[in-house]
């Protein structure tokens, strides 16, 4: 039985999971659902029955964004595997319990500590030795900022976010017990020794040609129609002051006062050099303590600059679009910037226009039309808007072309996965039959490459995909089996275990009573998602299906 949570949800949460998880891994890019900004969204343009858990409105297609979100970068962090959509779903409501837990605890936010603890203690980032891998979070990182949908603010919020969460659960879970026998079998599983054959079919190599009729369309719009509904949204003007006008107005600073900026900014100039704390000294960064004190004080002259302009928008007293408004901002000889519709859907922002700040008009209302000054790099914005616009369903005929486009891609998808599964099934019965696992694979199109005495506690594997793949399989696995496909970065990847050779159990040994905390914190874990579920699973029995 679909509970009401998971009606909502699919209803009103724009997710086509199929067509967005190729993407989703081979990008690297989480904006899921096609929302490039975060932030509750009100109601406009009239009544709208609301659908509430745990405190929040899963009508609410800004709600659903930003926990959305959460979820998909917990879910990646965690080295899982993005799945299906359900894995989603479920991960949001989890999201939202501990989130609203941590509230009622009086919870507000996490230390730089617990934040630095819980970024380098997610898989994603792990060396094979278990050690923090800079490298790996900063071109993360990297990633995620260049797309230029995502600032560095906002991914430090999101992993804030999740390091409360993960807290309020580690608070739930408890120290977490486990038998003996437990701890024995994660020692084999982490220190067997396996030769292994990989067999990979290419997403992007495999193109059967789909021709579909406009009857088929129509039936693939009528099953996705809220997939392609328009979000809220407002048409946007913005006041731009860029921060190059009020550098020049900066006078030249003296030794005395770059030397006071550095005092009082140290910790911006320092650095975490094996375990200790190091600030350079100020005559060996003078330049950069003079463009950083510049940059400060233009940036302080502009925030100024755009508090002036919001304070004599509010003393005024002007309306949303009124004549007023235009005469003050004219007097002003300010001529706000015609940004255009932007809705929640929208899958891009127009050219130039800060993610932040099309986040802010997406707050704004009809009486509260105007924003408060935003800092951005390279100056500052008032966004304004001249109107609301309600969200709509298009009809068939406004978005055929997008139609016709997904269906190709969930059929290809849906074939892709046929054909690897009938080359895993294929794969199985050769394996059973002793034949060549290498040669049955390359037969039937794929790709095939060996890993001999590969092991889980230090593996030689360059590449995270591979890695995520053998962690989730190799515990399902014995000798002789062949696994069922993986989808992962763009590939199907079916596991063929030529052999495996089990350790001795050293139990006096470090890594026994690693693996010993390890596997109780983990329980920890479990006990946690016990619970979590289980209240779930309560607020779900207490709601009416939708």
């Amino acid at each position: 039985m679909i509970t009401w949570i998971q009606t909502v949800l699919q209803k009103h949460h724009k997710f086509v999971f199929g067509i967005l998880l190729v993407a989703i891994i081979i990008a690297f890019v989480f904006t899921i659902g096609s929302v490039p900004f975060f932030g509750d969204v009100p109601s406009y343009g009239g009544a709208r029955e609301k659908r509430e858990f745990c405190g929040y409105d899963l009508k609410d297609e800004g709600t659903l964004a930003h926990f959305q979100n959460l979820a998909v970068y917990e879910i990646i962090l965690d080295g899982q595997m993005l799945q299906s959509q359900q894995q989603v779903e479920m991960f949001m409501l989890r999201q939202m319990y501990l989130t609203a837990l941590a509230r009622e605890l009086g919870l507000r936010q996490v230390t730089e500590q617990e934040l630095s603890d819980y970024l380098h203690s997610r898989p994603l980032f792990r060396n094979p030795d278990g050690s923090f891998n800079a490298s790996a979070w900063e071109k993360f990182k990297s990633e995620r900022l260049a797309s230029g949908r995502m600032t560095d603010a906002q991914l430090t919020s999101i992993i804030a976010n999740n390091a409360m969460v993960d807290k309020v659960s580690k608070i739930l879970g408890g120290p977490g017990y486990v038998v003996p026998g437990q701890i024995e079998r994660q020692f084999k599983l982490l220190n067997a020794k396996w030769d292994l054959a990989l067999a990979s079919l290419a997403f992007d190599g495999f193109n059967p040609e789909i021709k579909p009729d406009e009857a088929a369309l129509k039936k693939f719009f009528d099953a996705n129609a809220q997939s392609y509904k328009a979000g809220e949204g407002a048409s946007v003007e913005a006041i731009f002051m860029p921060l190059k006008d009020f550098a020049a107005l900066v006078p030249a600073p003296k030794d005395s006062d770059l030397q006071v900026f550095y005092g009082a900014n140290m910790k911006r100039y320092s650095e975490d050099k094996d375990g200790r704390i190091v600030t350079p000294e100020f005559s060996k960064i003078k330049s950069k303590v003079l463009a950083d004190y510049l940059t400060d004080a233009a940036q302080t002259k502009a925030k100024q600059a755009g508090e002036d302009v919001a304070m004599k928008i509010y003393e005024s007293g002007a309306k949303m679009g009124s004549a007023e408004l235009k005469k003050l901002l004219a007097d002003m000889k300010i001529e706000p910037k015609k940004i255009g519709d932007i809705r929640m859907t929208d899958e891009a922002l127009p050219k130039d226009f800060p993610a932040q700040v099309a986040a802010a008009a997406m707050r704004l209302t009809t009486d509260q039309f105007y924003s408060d000054p935003i800092l951005t790099d390279d100056g500052i914005w008032i966004v304004l808007i001249s109107k609301r616009l309600d969200s709509y369903l298009p009809t068939f005929e406004q978005v055929k072309q997008k139609v016709e486009k997904d269906f190709i891609a969930s059929e290809k998808r849906r074939l892709f996965n046929e054909k690897a599964a009938s080359l895993s099934e294929s794969l199985r019965k050769a394996a059973a039959e002793g034949k060549d696992f290498a040669a049955a694979a390359k037969s039937g199109g794929a790709a095939v490459s060996e890993l001999n005495g590969f092991s889980l506690s230090k593996p030689d594997v360059s590449d995270y995909q591979t890695l995520s793949l053998l962690r989730d399989q190799l515990p399902r696995m014995k000798a002789g089996s062949v696994s069922e496909p993986q989808t992962v970065g763009g590939k199907a990847y079916i596991v063929f275990a030529k052999k495996v050779e089990q350790p001795a159990v050293a139990e006096n040994s470090k890594e026994f009573a690693e693996i010993s905390k390890s596997a109780r914190e983990s329980m920890g874990t479990l006990g946690a998602s016990s619970v979590v579920g289980s209240k779930i699973s309560e607020v779900m029995r207490e709601e009416p299906e939708e």
